[in-house]
């Protein structure tokens, strides 16, 4: 097969998210598997073509409409991709695109393409508003009719874990949503190093992440155990729920808290390996990657008990889970880890296990190529 990732980062620059890590193990896993594999990065940068392996990367500057762009986001980016992807299209002859739902990014490939699209359901904007628990606004509105006209439009529509299919599959009017978790490259069981005591999370520190939770959280962990330092990636430490804290807490050393913007892979493995345990406060994940890169380092977690983290996290097997929005448990649940090594490794052990069982990529690419095969076969029945 000849197939086409369509995502909005790549880890070959940066910054990247989590959108970017599923599309680069699925491409790499299925060209291992013999299948000639590109990857379209719409981006403001300067178009260029790189190569990741076999997978050859095309990062293209999508022709943006900021006036169209301002009430309806999303829209000019769905047209410039149309025209880029069509543009390779002729020339590398896909069998499939598969596009993220995100923004509808695909809707206007689909409406004048005929090349079969599937589309990967990550978290939508309906699921972003709800948890927000507010009106949205006539740009997400729009977003969430292009999301869902995406999907409804594709020959195939597939999710990470049971909680989102469910839960889309109603939004959508979809009954037939395929689940295939998402897969990472196993790291080699190698011991953590250093003996400080750490606490790693990844995220922005929205609302959604929970990040007023953790902040407060914080506060009562170094309560407790004030030799402990906890490291932020994806926040730059000048939002202003850090700014808040910081007013409100200014006894505590900014030494405790790093915050890292952007990392490289190879110091987010360092970060990794130099952790204790991982948290995130988030109050929805519809899949939770992190928690899965964690735990196949055989890092113990802590999470919040909704959403897809109680598919992935097994209560005082492989992590602990907590109320969402609650603080004094969230803090409670560090402290119970951070003094009990025993704990750790018993949840650390268990949890790379089960990474080994579900969560790997040759797995997930397995599962990609025999459900493509699928779409490919019923488009031509």
């Amino acid at each position: 097969m000849v197939v086409c990732f369509v995502s909005d980062s790549y880890p070959l620059t940066q910054p990247f998210g989590g959108m970017a890590i599923y599309t680069e193990t699925a491409a790499r896993a299925m060209s291992a598997r013999g299948h000639q594999v590109h990857v379209v990065v719409g981006w403001r940068g300067e178009s260029c073509d790189r190569e990741d392996g076999r997978v050859k990367v095309h990062y293209r500057t999508v022709r943006w409409l900021p006036l169209i762009g301002s009430i309806l986001p999303g829209l000019g980016e769905s047209l410039g991709l149309a025209k880029v992807i069509r543009g390779l299209d002729q020339k590398y002859h896909f069998d499939l695109v598969e596009f993220p739902n995100f923004e509808g990014h695909g809707l206007a490939f689909q409406m004048f393409q005929s090349t079969p699209v599937v589309v990967r359901l990550h978290t939508s904007m309906v699921e972003s508003v709800e948890v927000q628990q507010r009106r949205p606004t006539i740009g997400e509105r729009y977003m969430m009719w292009a999301e869902r006209q995406s999907a409804r439009r594709a020959q195939g529509v597939v999710t990470h874990s049971i909680s989102h299919r469910d839960r889309l599959g109603r939004v959508y009017g979809l009954p037939n949503i395929r689940l295939i978790r998402h897969g990472i490259q196993i790291p080699a069981d190698r011991p953590r190093v250093g003996s400080r005591l750490s606490v790693l999370t990844i995220g922005h520190l929205s609302e959604r992440k929970g990040g007023a939770t953790l902040l407060a959280a914080i506060v009562r962990v170094l309560e407790q155990v004030p030799d402990v330092t906890f490291v932020i990636v994806g926040a730059t430490g000048e939002e202003p729920v850090v700014r808040s804290f910081r007013e409100s807490y200014p006894e505590i050393q900014h030494s405790r808290i790093v915050f890292r913007r952007f990392v490289s892979e190879e110091d987010l493995n360092a970060l990794y390996a130099a952790s204790t345990i991982y948290v995130s406060a988030s109050v929805y994940e519809s899949f939770g990657l992190t928690f899965v890169e964690a735990m196949a380092r055989g890092i113990p977690v802590v999470a919040c008990a909704v959403s897809a983290m109680t598919e992935i996290i097994r209560h005082d097997a492989t992590g602990l889970l907590v109320p969402p929005g609650d603080p004094e448990a969230f803090s409670s649940a560090i402290v119970r880890l951070l003094g009990d090594a025993e704990l750790r490794e018993r949840l650390g052990r268990q949890g790379r296990r089960e990474c080994l069982e579900k969560y790997t990529a040759d797995r997930m690419g397995a599962e990609i190529e025999a459900w493509y095969g699928e779409v490919l076969s019923k488009r031509g029945a």
